[in-house]
Protein backbone atom coordinates (compact mmCIF):
# COMPACT_ATOMS: atom_id res chain seq x y z
CA UNK A 1 0.00 0.00 0.00
CA UNK A 2 1.11 3.53 -0.75
CA UNK A 3 0.01 6.20 1.72
CA UNK A 4 0.08 9.94 1.02
CA UNK A 5 0.73 12.13 4.06
CA UNK A 6 0.03 15.86 4.07
CA UNK A 7 1.59 18.27 6.52
CA UNK A 8 -1.37 20.29 7.81
CA UNK A 9 -2.49 21.08 11.31
CA UNK A 10 -4.66 23.64 13.11
CA UNK A 11 -1.72 24.44 15.43
CA UNK A 12 1.60 22.81 14.40
CA UNK A 13 2.17 24.20 10.90
CA UNK A 14 3.24 27.64 9.72
CA UNK A 15 -0.17 28.11 8.15
CA UNK A 16 -3.07 26.64 10.18
CA UNK A 17 -5.15 24.11 8.24
CA UNK A 18 -8.30 26.27 8.48
CA UNK A 19 -6.53 28.84 6.25
CA UNK A 20 -5.70 26.24 3.58
CA UNK A 21 -8.55 26.41 1.10
CA UNK A 22 -7.35 23.50 -1.02
CA UNK A 23 -8.02 20.17 0.76
CA UNK A 24 -4.70 18.71 -0.45
CA UNK A 25 -2.63 21.77 0.45
CA UNK A 26 0.06 21.51 3.08
CA UNK A 27 2.28 23.81 5.09
CA UNK A 28 5.68 23.24 6.70
CA UNK A 29 5.72 22.51 10.42
CA UNK A 30 6.57 25.38 12.75
CA UNK A 31 10.21 25.25 13.90
CA UNK A 32 9.26 23.72 17.24
CA UNK A 33 7.16 20.95 15.60
CA UNK A 34 9.50 19.29 13.09
CA UNK A 35 10.21 16.46 15.54
CA UNK A 36 6.46 16.13 16.22
CA UNK A 37 5.98 15.53 12.48
CA UNK A 38 8.77 12.95 12.62
CA UNK A 39 7.22 11.22 15.62
CA UNK A 40 3.87 11.04 13.82
CA UNK A 41 5.61 9.43 10.81
CA UNK A 42 7.51 6.98 13.04
CA UNK A 43 4.31 5.92 14.84
CA UNK A 44 2.40 5.56 11.55
CA UNK A 45 5.04 3.27 10.03
CA UNK A 46 5.62 1.34 13.28
CA UNK A 47 1.88 0.67 13.61
CA UNK A 48 1.73 -1.02 10.20
CA UNK A 49 5.20 -2.59 9.80
CA UNK A 50 4.25 -6.11 10.95
CA UNK A 51 7.29 -6.58 13.20
CA UNK A 52 5.22 -7.51 16.27
CA UNK A 53 6.10 -4.32 18.18
CA UNK A 54 3.24 -1.86 18.60
CA UNK A 55 1.48 -3.16 15.50
CA UNK A 56 -2.18 -2.83 14.67
CA UNK A 57 -4.29 -5.80 15.77
CA UNK A 58 -3.21 -9.06 14.07
CA UNK A 59 -0.75 -7.28 11.77
CA UNK A 60 1.81 -9.82 10.59
CA UNK A 61 3.32 -8.15 7.54
CA UNK A 62 4.45 -4.70 6.37
CA UNK A 63 1.40 -2.86 5.04
CA UNK A 64 2.79 0.55 4.11
CA UNK A 65 5.41 -0.03 1.42
CA UNK A 66 5.56 3.53 0.06
CA UNK A 67 5.04 6.78 1.93
CA UNK A 68 4.42 9.70 -0.41
CA UNK A 69 4.83 13.19 1.06
CA UNK A 70 2.23 15.72 -0.12
CA UNK A 71 1.01 15.77 -3.73
CA UNK A 72 1.72 17.94 -6.77
CA UNK A 73 3.99 20.02 -4.60
CA UNK A 74 5.08 22.27 -7.48
CA UNK A 75 1.69 23.95 -7.69
CA UNK A 76 1.19 27.07 -5.56
CA UNK A 77 -2.23 25.94 -4.29
CA UNK A 78 -0.63 22.85 -2.82
CA UNK A 79 2.47 24.29 -1.10
CA UNK A 80 4.19 27.59 -1.91
CA UNK A 81 1.09 29.74 -1.56
CA UNK A 82 1.05 28.54 2.04
CA UNK A 83 4.61 29.51 3.06
CA UNK A 84 6.29 26.43 1.61
CA UNK A 85 9.64 26.62 -0.20
CA UNK A 86 11.69 24.09 -2.15
CA UNK A 87 14.06 23.91 0.80
CA UNK A 88 11.48 23.28 3.50
CA UNK A 89 9.72 20.68 1.36
CA UNK A 90 12.98 18.77 1.14
CA UNK A 91 13.46 19.20 4.86
CA UNK A 92 10.00 17.62 5.25
CA UNK A 93 11.15 14.73 3.05
CA UNK A 94 14.37 14.34 5.03
CA UNK A 95 12.59 14.29 8.40
CA UNK A 96 9.96 11.90 7.03
CA UNK A 97 12.60 9.57 5.64
CA UNK A 98 14.72 9.56 8.80
CA UNK A 99 11.81 8.76 11.13
CA UNK A 100 10.07 6.31 8.77
CA UNK A 101 13.25 4.29 8.21
CA UNK A 102 13.91 4.27 11.96
CA UNK A 103 10.59 2.42 12.28
CA UNK A 104 11.12 0.14 9.26
CA UNK A 105 14.13 0.22 6.95
CA UNK A 106 12.11 -1.24 4.07
CA UNK A 107 9.66 1.62 3.65
CA UNK A 108 10.24 3.75 0.54
CA UNK A 109 9.80 7.53 0.63
CA UNK A 110 8.28 9.09 -2.48
CA UNK A 111 8.76 12.69 -3.44
CA UNK A 112 5.28 14.12 -4.10
CA UNK A 113 3.54 13.02 -7.25
CA UNK A 114 4.56 15.52 -9.91
CA UNK A 115 1.75 16.26 -12.31
CA UNK A 116 2.66 17.00 -15.89
CA UNK A 117 -0.99 17.49 -16.83
CA UNK A 118 -1.34 17.36 -20.61
CA UNK A 119 1.97 19.11 -21.33
CA UNK A 120 3.65 16.07 -22.89
CA UNK A 121 0.58 14.82 -24.79
CA UNK A 122 1.93 16.02 -28.14
CA UNK A 123 5.42 14.64 -27.43
CA UNK A 124 7.05 18.07 -27.79
CA UNK A 125 10.67 18.30 -28.91
CA UNK A 126 13.31 19.26 -26.35
CA UNK A 127 13.65 22.84 -27.65
CA UNK A 128 9.91 23.44 -27.09
CA UNK A 129 10.12 22.05 -23.56
CA UNK A 130 13.12 24.28 -22.82
CA UNK A 131 11.36 27.35 -24.26
CA UNK A 132 8.20 26.75 -22.22
CA UNK A 133 10.29 26.17 -19.09
CA UNK A 134 11.93 29.58 -19.60
CA UNK A 135 8.89 31.65 -20.53
CA UNK A 136 5.77 30.35 -18.79
CA UNK A 137 5.74 31.23 -15.05
CA UNK A 138 4.09 28.04 -13.82
CA UNK A 139 6.18 25.83 -16.10
CA UNK A 140 9.30 27.70 -15.01
CA UNK A 141 8.42 27.01 -11.37
CA UNK A 142 7.55 23.34 -12.01
CA UNK A 143 10.80 22.65 -13.86
CA UNK A 144 12.83 24.56 -11.25
CA UNK A 145 11.26 22.48 -8.46
CA UNK A 146 11.94 19.25 -10.36
CA UNK A 147 15.54 20.30 -10.92
CA UNK A 148 15.91 21.17 -7.23
CA UNK A 149 14.41 17.81 -6.25
CA UNK A 150 16.67 15.84 -8.56
CA UNK A 151 19.68 17.63 -7.08
CA UNK A 152 18.50 16.77 -3.54
CA UNK A 153 17.58 13.14 -4.12
CA UNK A 154 19.17 11.92 -0.88
CA UNK A 155 15.96 12.72 1.01
CA UNK A 156 13.71 10.32 -0.95
CA UNK A 157 13.75 6.96 -2.73
CA UNK A 158 11.20 7.55 -5.50
CA UNK A 159 10.26 10.53 -7.66
CA UNK A 160 6.59 10.03 -8.50
CA UNK A 161 5.17 11.47 -11.73
CA UNK A 162 1.62 11.23 -13.00
CA UNK A 163 -0.52 12.67 -15.75
CA UNK A 164 -4.10 13.83 -15.65
CA UNK A 165 -5.00 11.96 -18.81
CA UNK A 166 -6.02 8.43 -19.71
CA UNK A 167 -3.47 6.78 -22.01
Amino acid sequence: IQIVVISRSPWATLVPSKRLSNPVAGSPPKDEHWDDWGTFIYELIERYDGDGIGDAFSMDHQVIKILSVQGEIEFPDHWSKWAGTFENYHRLLEVTSRYAKKAHTGVLIARAGASVGSFFDSDPPTDVIQQVAKTKPLAKRVFAFWDFSLNHHESYDLFAIHTNRDY
